[in-house]
């Protein structure tokens, strides 16, 4: 097979399910709303909603860097956002006190 093409027709859920009764992952799209979600049994676990945002529900687990261009939010509640970088290998030039600077946790 090249290509599945699964379409209960509008506004009904179109799903793939994979496994037992017990032990199901299921990946659906949701007619009302046209989101994208990857289930385990009922659970939902990753949604990709029709603007691009992802949600996880779950552990999310990284094997090396992660790249974000916008908010993070956990539980609801969004997270920290790195604003910007400082770099001080060449002094503090433009700080109240520029004339020191030392490595964190030593004085």
């Amino acid at each position: 097979v090249s290509s599945l093409t699964i379409s209960a027709g509008n506004n009904k859920e179109s799903k793939l399910t994979l496994g037992n009764t017990e032990n199901t992952f299921s990946l659906a799209v949701l007619g009302d709303s046209g989101e994208f979600e990857i289930r385990h049994g009922n659970q939902r676990s990753f949604v990709v909603d029709k603007n691009g945002n992802v949600d996880v529900f779950g552990r999310l687990h990284s094997k090396g860097a992660v790249r974000t261009d916008g908010q993070i939010s956990f539980q609801g509640v969004n997270q920290w956002q790195l604003a910007a970088v400082e770099n001080f290998n060449n002094g503090a030039s433009g700080w109240s006190n520029d004339s020191s600077t030392s490595v964190c946790g030593n004085e």
